[in-house]
């Protein structure tokens, strides 16, 4: 698994790839009273989608990543807890799998990865905090366990997560609502301020 700051360094380099894309300089320096044209105003919403989206889809792949890096400590005596936890969690796929009496525990962690990328990832939408506690209670983290760990992160993917919904999903609201790029700017960046704590939490654990 990456190192932490290369993580979040990662990401934020992507973001930033993002918005100097979507929102040149020129359009972030506009700021109320001002009015946006339609074609600032949706280069702005489309800045919050797609960043949205990037950052979705990085938290599910920093999760896809742990539990692929504790599968290289799987041993015939011991398996990691995560991997225990996923176990008990799916135990009645595993064992409906043809010739599980014969698997090995890595082959059983293998099994049980491979469920979890493709019933809990896959159907993971969204990034608000019970879309990341989803992400982390098959593997054995709690809800408490991710609110303390990140305090600051989560009211920010929250805010995030709404602002998308509400332009994505609300399209009168989107045409009449006016988003300047500081605001869009200010959510994605509080995400990725906070994001180590994520980071940090998954290294730790």
């Amino acid at each position: 698994m990456l190192l932490v700051v290369d993580t979040v360094t990662q990401l934020a380099n992507d973001i930033t790839g993002l918005r100097d894309s979507l929102l040149p300089s020129e359009l972030q320096a506009i700021a109320p009273p001002d009015d946006l044209s339609d074609t600032q105003s949706l280069l702005v919403r489309s800045f919050v989608i797609l960043a949205h989206a990037h950052i979705e889809e990085f938290i599910e792949q920093m999760f896809s990543d742990f539990l692929s890096s504790k599968h290289a400590t799987v041993t015939a005596s011991e398996i990691p807890t995560c991997y225990a936890r996923l176990i008990l969690h799916f135990g009645e796929h595993i064992k409906g799998q043809k010739g599980s009496s014969s698997l090995t525990p890595a082959d059983i962690c293998t099994t049980a990865k491979s469920m979890y990328n493709s019933k809990v990832i896959k159907a993971n939408n969204g990034l608000k905090e019970h879309n990341v506690v989803q992400l982390a209670k098959p593997l054995g983290l709690t809800e408490n366990d991710i609110s303390n760990a990140c305090p600051e992160l989560l009211p920010a993917l929250d805010t995030l997560g709404s602002r998308r919904g509400s332009l994505a999903h609300r399209s009168s609201q989107a045409v009449t609502e006016t988003i300047y790029p500081g605001q869009a700017i200010k959510w994605v960046d509080d995400v990725l301020t906070h994001f180590s704590q994520l980071s940090d939490l998954l290294a730790n654990s």
